[in-house]
């Protein structure tokens, strides 16, 4: 802002083309200054929002291309072999030939892989919204995980143990954290080894905190960041196949609690994840 005792047109003009904001002239009128002032203050604090929002805008953008990228990818492999084999499979179908039936199988198997990562891109997009937060038994919550997963940790040879705790969330979603922590723990076991799953819920500073650990195959520190995006895999020897987004979702539950996700060693080299939710009351 400038104060100066050069009033004329030329002198303003040649004021705000200099980099001024304002120009207030003498004799200086303190209630002038004052009002001038505020507005400044609140034209700056505007421009300052407007950044961060500008900012948070390109990171999103950077973000959304970065997922966009992974989608194409991973829709790609299973969308070029089932081509490839519906093309072998014209040219292939004479009479006597046996191959179209083994074709059929391919086809069928990566159209089957391609509706699996769009349910679970779809599940991942529908993660935050409108929160239905109630009182949850986390021992009643993982029961009915375990038994719907039941098939699943049995040829495993899983066990599943949790402690009962209170808390207040989302039990559609926290269900859904649940289920993906359970299977991944079940998933990426160490080679002859039983996994050994341990829920338990604790009251922590302003919220609660929610910890799956496992005896599993661990998270390298280096890795721990990266699979929390979506679509992130490591392609570890013997890791199964995924879509990459069940450590994602989960994150993104606790996000939409308001909270947060940590991965942290476990037990006899397993992993332990802590979903931290803050206080609703």
């Amino acid at each position: 802002m400038l104060v100066t005792s050069h009033d004329g047109r030329e002198d303003v003009l040649a004021g705000m083309q200099a980099g001024a904001d304002d120009y207030v002239t003498k004799p200086l009128d303190p209630f002038v200054l004052h009002t001038r002032l505020v507005a400044a203050r609140r034209v700056t604090a505007l421009h300052r929002e407007l950044a961060g929002a500008l900012k948070a805008a390109r990171t999103s953008n950077e973000r959304l291309a970065e997922f966009t990228g992974r989608v194409s990818h991973d829709l790609r492999n299973p969308l070029t072999s089932l081509l490839g084999y519906v093309e072998l499979a014209e040219m292939d179908n004479g009479p006597d030939s046996e191959n179209p039936a083994e074709y059929l199988a391919i086809i069928g198997s990566s159209a089957r892989r391609m509706l699996a990562m769009v349910d679970d891109l779809l599940g991942f997009a529908s993660i935050g919204g409108s929160l239905s937060r109630t009182r949850i038994s986390l021992a009643e919550l993982a029961h009915d995980v375990t038994t719907d997963l039941h098939q699943g940790l049995t040829q495993a040879g899983a066990s599943v143990e949790c402690t009962d705790f209170a808390l207040t969330a989302d039990p559609v979603q926290m269900r859904v954290a649940l289920q993906n922590l359970i299977q991944n723990a079940a998933a990426y076991r160490r080679p002859q080894v039983p996994p050994v799953i341990r829920i338990s819920g604790h009251a922590v500073e302003d919220g609660v905190v929610v910890r799956v650990s496992d005896n599993g195959k661990g998270i390298s520190e280096k890795d721990r960041r990266k699979v929390m995006e979506p679509l992130v895999r490591l392609h570890r020897e013997g890791d199964p196949a995924g879509t990459g987004l069940g450590l994602a979702t989960c994150a993104q539950i606790a996000a939409a609690h308001g909270g947060r996700l940590d991965i942290e060693p476990g037990e006899n080299s397993g992993t332990t994840i802590s979903l931290y939710l803050p206080d609703s009351g």
